[in-house]
């Protein structure tokens, strides 16, 4: 979950009505904690003039990372997760949450203000209060653990907030710990979040496709050049944590955002039921649903951006390979429903590349499956479907631990045979997440239960697609679709803001596992990209795409990164 920061600048002048949220924070806050864990405020500063900046997940000068560490799980590294949690799981052990935000490069002699950590929460009805500390040593994302952490982190509760309420965001007032990290007093490891061992918290990550829902911290400061008393100055520009005579003007600070390269496989299993061609009442539908859907999938299956992926594929309720049909209940497992149509072995062979059918092997397998399938027929079993589905993608993680695992599971309708308890159904995306790691994406429409979609999604750490079948469902399902696939991409990178003021200062490299760096060939854009390299994904500079080639080849060396880079002027650009 490591990303970069979206920093967004607000010159906050005293009683200004239009200010952002962040800079109307109180400075003193409540719960900034002391050793015995009862709180106590922050030392007030002026904020005539302050500049205030939130950082979470996007393009910006610096880095962001989460993760989750497991007590029951002690080896296990769940950073890669759209969920993060505290308290105790399910089945037994702790759980905490490691966040750190590395922050932007603030000019010299600034002066904290006010800083928020704010989380949003998923549903929760049991008040409990969630612990805030400071991590006192280093520690890497993509390996963390809870026996390499250990017990890493001041004891001394640094702020708190009450969990519970359904679901919204939760804030905790981290002023004095900015404060120390910006002045040096503490290095920035950023913080843990823990709470009693009797209930769960859970809260979504940097990982969600949502900016809204990631973690952020809002911080404002004052500076040394904004002609104004403010801060602990003791005149204008001089004094506190200014020099006597006024600041230095801020250095140019090298920034860069990462992805990480982690190879992504799906389970993708597809409702064949009658209601995808027939209505209740025997009109034809299958102009609003089952074409649209197969179109979006051979789609997606065909986009030169899906190269790298990992697909299996079957059809359901159907008996080929295997029974998953309506009047028979497989046992736990999934039965047949665990057999894929299209099957994927993980080797590179058989991962989707580039080029075109029938040089790219598993897309013909894929779109051949559809276009030669009969037509739509029978229920909809779908308790065994995804039983099935999550059993598949189970056994395939443990076989690949080092790769990102998903079902997405495609519905128009709601369940009819064996278990149709929704929570039941739910239960099994959330098995598969909470247990293996597993993420399920749910995809509805036509007659499908919205809520239900939303709860597999919700309990699968995955994501929710209620789309509406007719003639924007080709495109709604093949955005979602390219939507799932761009939360594991390591071939789409944010680009720091120093970047985006200046996108000739902007540098793309790919780092191997093994630390061998290779800087891409930038292009003028997707149909520049023959030998490969990498472009901006549109004029505002925000983003930069690696061209399907590299994209292709970067899926392929796992463990390893890929950094939009923004040098100093005085570096110079770009090669």
């Amino acid at each position: 979950m490591r990303n970069m920061v979206k920093v967004f600048r607000t010159l906050c002048a005293g009683a200004t009505a239009t200010l952002v949220t962040s800079c109307g924070l109180d400075p003193g806050g409540a719960a900034a904690g002391g050793a015995d864990g009862t709180g106590r405020a922050a030392q007030a500063l002026a904020t005539d003039g302050q500049v205030c900046v939130t950082v979470q997940r996007g393009a910006g000068a610096a880095g962001a990372a989460d993760a989750v560490i497991w007590e029951d799980a002690p080896s296990w590294n769940d950073s890669a997760s759209p969920t993060l949690s505290t308290g105790t799981s399910e089945a037994g052990g702790l759980r905490r949450s490691l966040i750190r935000f590395d922050l932007p490069g603030l000019p010299s002699g600034a002066s904290v203000v006010s800083a928020s950590l704010s989380l949003s929460q998923t549903y929760k009805t049991v008040d409990s209060t969630v612990r805030v500390h400071r991590v006192t040593s280093a520690w890497d994302e993509p390996t963390v653990s809870w026996a390499s952490f250990g017990d890493a982190f001041d004891p001394a509760i640094a702020a708190s907030f009450t969990s519970g309420g359904g679901t919204g965001v939760r804030s905790a007032d981290v002023t004095q710990l900015a404060r120390a990290w910006v002045s040096g007093e503490a290095a920035n490891h950023g913080v843990l979040l823990e709470e009693d061992p009797v209930l769960r918290t859970d809260y979504h990550s940097s990982e969600n496709a949502q900016i809204e829902r990631q973690p952020k911290l809002a911080l404002c400061y004052v500076t040394c050049d904004d002609g104004i008393q403010n801060g602990d100055e003791d005149g204008v520009d001089c004094g506190g944590a200014c020099a006597p005579c006024g600041g230095q003007p801020p250095e140019c600070v090298p920034t860069a955002s990462v992805s990480q390269v982690r190879p992504f496989s799906l389970f993708v299993a597809f409702d064949r039921s009658t209601s995808m061609r027939q209505a209740s009442f025997g009109v034809n539908v299958s102009v609003h649903r089952w074409i649209p859907a197969t179109g979006a999938l051979k789609d997606f299956f065909s986009d030169p951006e899906s190269a790298g992926l990992g697909v299996a594929f079957r059809f359901w309720p159907h008996d080929n390979p295997g029974s998953c049909i309506n009047n028979v209940c497989p046992p736990p497992g999934g039965g047949g429903c665990a057999l894929p149509l299209v099957p994927f072995d993980g080797t590179t062979a058989r991962r989707l590349t580039a080029a075109p059918a029938p040089f790219d092997q598993q897309e013909l397998a894929l779109v051949s499956a559809i276009d030669s399938f009969p037509i739509p027929l029978g229920d909809t079993p779908m308790y065994p479907a995804l039983d099935g589905a999550t059993t598949w993608a189970i056994n395939y993680k443990n076989a690949h631990p080092a790769e990102e695992v998903a079902v997405v599971f495609i519905t128009d309708g709601t369940p009819s045979h064996c278990n149709t308890s929704p929570d039941a159904i739910a239960g099994l995306a959330q098995s598969a997440f909470e247990g293996h790691g597993v993420r399920v994406h749910a995809v509805g429409f036509g007659d499908s239960s919205a809520a239900l979609i939303d709860a597999i999604a919700e309990r699968g750490g995955g994501q929710a697609h209620n789309l509406t079948a007719g003639p924007t469902l080709r495109a709604g399902l093949r955005d979602a679709l390219a939507s799932i696939r761009a939360e594991a991409s390591p071939c789409e990178v944010p680009v720091p803001a120093a970047g985006v003021e200046d996108p000739a200062l902007v540098s793309v490299v790919h780092e191997s596992s093994a630390g061998a760096a290779t800087t891409l060939t930038p292009r003028s854009g997707p149909g520049a990209c023959g030998g490969g390299g990498w472009y901006f994904t549109d004029a505002t500079s925000t983003r930069v795409k690696l061209c399907p080639e590299t994209c292709a080849d970067v899926r392929e060396s796992a463990g390893g990164e890929v950094r939009a880079i923004v040098t100093c002027a005085a570096d110079g650009p770009r090669p």
